[in-house]
């Protein structure tokens, strides 16, 4: 099974849901973001090549995070929202998904900091400074890389 037909089904597992009436969009979205994305990682998310000046100062990749800088939550929440109420579209949800499994690496305190109502995910209003992988020191780059392993399915564009 390919990476299309696994996220149409996870979509239709999460919209029976919606269909029941059980759970709101936000609701409907955790199941994939919390439950199906976190298995399926290692093939749909991609990592951007990016990361924080603090997640390269951190020295480790012990609180280090995969932020969806896309807005993945907010972004898929409303899709099921708007499907909700408009009709279903497994190609639309698949579509966005892949658009959305972008990511950068930051600290968890810079990924908390991208998560509340006042910054909203605005990297500038946060005072977050981003590198290219290209400009990491050379000693940074192993920590990194095992946080990025296992977790992304770009990995080995990364080694190198």
């Amino acid at each position: 099974m390919d990476i299309d037909e696994k996220l149409r089904l996870c979509y239709e597992i999460i919209m029976q849901t919606a269909r029941a009436g059980i759970f709101t969009a936000r609701a409907v979205r955790t199941g994939y973001t919390h439950w199906f994305g976190r298995e399926l990682s290692g093939e749909i998310r991609m990592f951007s090549g990016y990361v924080s000046e603090e997640a390269i100062e951190n020295r480790t990749h012990i609180g280090l995070v995969l932020e969806h800088y896309l807005r993945i939550q907010t972004e898929l929440t409303a899709l099921i929202r708007r499907h909700m109420v408009d009709g279903e579209n497994p190609e639309e949800f698949v579509s966005e998904v892949k658009r959305l499994e972008q990511v950068h690496i930051v600290t968890k305190r810079e990924n908390n900091l991208l998560r509340t109502n006042r910054i909203r995910g605005n990297y500038q209003e946060a005072g977050i400074k981003l590198v290219h992988w290209v400009e990491v020191p050379p000693e940074s780059l192993e920590y990194l890389r095992r946080k990025l392993r296992g977790q992304v399915a770009n990995f080995e564009k990364f080694l190198g």
